[in-house]
């Protein structure tokens, strides 16, 4: 790989549904290395297989050194499941999967990732592992208010988390745990608001064990909040902050 072919595996960026020739362009500019699905698509899993087709046939020699792409969705369930349509199942939302066994998530899980995987995903960035106290949860904007929480707790939440990620890995699809170090604590919805602040999550915080979780059980991805954690670097953001040793 060129330079610049090694950076753009680095870039995930959003296309909605069949690359057009904009997206060509793009990505043999740039030579990203990952796609993500936005927007919501109710065509089902045949057409959008015939659109992840559509996608992988960029992957040239001059685009990608022929590396495939990560084609990913925000398939987590409930009031974010990007992908429906004929061939998907309409998945409960987290709070819901958390009243399953892990061993029956884990199952079902792995049924949704055959699914994504016959529509030419293999990125699903889901699961949530950010921990919502019941008592704040509907003040909770970008998770606890859509039910994005498989419990209140680190211990239902990490252990449902990992199920929802073994299962995915049985069906051939990676997985991404979010929002590090957790959006439980905050009001604001970084989807759409700046300026979200949490003054209580630290280095040693109970609600970390989630992601702790997740990370022993190998999830090859995590995405880091667009927050500030004022406990842990009051002056940056969580994505944007470097460790000490580092600066």
């Amino acid at each position: 790989m060129s330079e610049a072919q090694r950076v753009g595996q680095l870039f995930l960026v959003g296309i909605a549904g069949a690359p057009t020739a904009e997206v060509a362009r793009a990505v043999g500019t740039y030579h990203f290395g990952s796609l993500l699905w936005e927007g919501t698509s109710t065509a089902g899993v045949a057409a959008d297989r015939q659109d992840s087709q559509a996608i992988q046939a960029l992957a040239s020699s001059a685009a990608t050194a022929k590396v495939r792409f990560f084609i990913a969705a925000n398939q987590e369930g409930g009031q974010v499941q990007e992908l429906q349509g004929p061939g998907f199942s309409a998945i409960p939302s987290a709070l819901a999967q958390g009243q399953l066994s892990a061993a029956e998530l884990q199952r079902q899980a792995a049924a949704w990732g055959r699914e994504l995987r016959s529509a030419g995903v293999n990125l699903d960035l889901a699961p949530v592992m950010d921990v919502v106290p019941s008592a704040t949860a509907s003040q909770n904007a970008p998770v606890g208010a859509l039910q994005r929480e498989f419990g209140h707790n680190p211990q239902t939440t990490g252990a449902h988390g990992v199920a929802f990620i073994r299962g995915m890995k049985q069906a051939g699809v990676a997985t991404t745990a979010k929002h590090f170090p957790g959006l439980g604590q905050v009001a604001g919805n970084t989807d759409f608001s700046s300026g979200v602040v949490d003054t209580t999550t630290g280095p040693k915080s109970p609600y970390l064990k989630s992601f702790q979780s997740a990370m022993k059980a190998d999830v090859p991805f995590v995405m880091v909040a667009l927050a500030t954690y004022t406990r842990i670097d009051p002056h940056h953001l969580a994505a944007t902050s470097w460790p000490p040793e580092a600066t």
